[in-house]
């Protein structure tokens, strides 16, 4: 990450912009939240579906707490509870194997130890059906960062597990596809987000 940084908290701020937009009857095709400062921005998170999420809202969470095993300054235990409630109302689901081990209650050591191990996957994929299992069963969860020498892709069911090499901003990519591919199958938008991913790291020198 960046050495340093400047963070400018607009959470008493943010409900001017869902009232705004509610009184001009704006509505939206897809909805994105990642990044949240703390538990008062989870509010206005939900605060801002009350008012736009519809039926056929395409709504992607992208649970920002921690990557490598290792959680960011910001996070607290108030801001994991209401991290945990959101997947269910959405509708993908990108994190990271750490975040996903928060959300599933999983321990991320225990299950990196596997790593060179054959049923590394599926140990993964037991992690996202317990999530599937908290929430909405039409929740499709796609998890990055995993890293492991045994195989390049892996898809199952609501779940897609790719390694994206390591290129900064894979996520933000990754979530970007997801929403511009709103209205197709999520099948055929996990297919086709693989095929983009694989084609820039053939372009980028990688296999």
């Amino acid at each position: 990450g960046f050495p340093d940084y400047y963070c400018d908290d607009y959470t008493d701020r943010m409900n001017h912009f869902t009232d705004k937009w509610s009184r001009m009857n704006v509505a939206f095709d897809g909805i994105y939240s990642g990044y949240l400062a703390n538990p008062g921005q989870m509010e206005q998170v939900k605060y801002f579906l009350d008012r736009f999420q519809k039926e056929d809202t395409l709504y992607l969470v992208d649970p920002v707490m921690g990557d490598h095993g290792q959680k960011y300054p910001f996070f607290t235990e108030e801001l994991l509870v209401g991290m945990r409630e959101l997947p269910s109302r959405a509708t993908v689901i990108p994190p990271n194997l750490t975040e996903a081990c928060l959300l599933a209650g999983v321990s991320y050591d225990d299950l990196y130890a596997h790593r060179y191990e054959e049923d590394y996957l599926l140990r993964i994929q037991d992690v996202a059906f317990g999530l599937l299992e908290k929430n909405r069963t039409s929740l499709t969860i796609i998890i990055t960062g995993i890293l492991q020498e045994l195989c390049g892709f892996f898809g199952f069911f609501h779940i897609a597990a790719q390694l994206f090499g390591i290129l900064t901003g894979n996520d933000a990519l990754l979530e970007t596809l997801q929403l511009g591919l709103n209205g197709v199958a999520q099948r055929n938008r996990e297919v086709l987000t693989a095929a983009f991913f694989d084609g820039l790291n053939n372009l980028c020198g990688k296999t």
